[in-house]
């Protein structure tokens, strides 16, 4: 079975006043819900990161959570299946839709 399953990272050591988070969906084969959050887990501490930025400090994308794992179920036939939805509040869009200034 295939489960969609979301992964939040969040930076660490960055110049900037607030921190960034990475909210990423991923697509996990596994046998239940429990095998899929533990597969994404492992997934996401394999991801953590650090490099220099280019203002001299050192940046750590750091695992935070695995959030949401959902069973994706797809139609046979169909050109386009959803895989991930989210409701958002009209800040949450506005957040979204703003450039990140580096």
């Amino acid at each position: 079975m295939t489960f969609a399953v979301g992964i939040l990272m969040k930076s660490q050591g960055s110049s900037r006043r607030d921190p960034l988070w990475e909210y990423s969906v991923v697509l996990v084969k596994a046998n239940d819900a429990a095998e899929a959050e533990r597969k994404a887990y492992d997934f996401g501490r394999h991801h953590e990161s650090s490099y220099v930025a280019a203002d001299g400090n050192q940046v750590r994308w750091k695992f935070n959570a695995v959030h949401k794992v959902q069973p994706v179920i797809p139609k046979e036939e169909q050109d386009i299946t959803e895989v991930f939805s989210l409701f958002l509040r009209d800040d949450e869009v506005r957040s979204i839709l703003e450039p990140i200034d580096d």
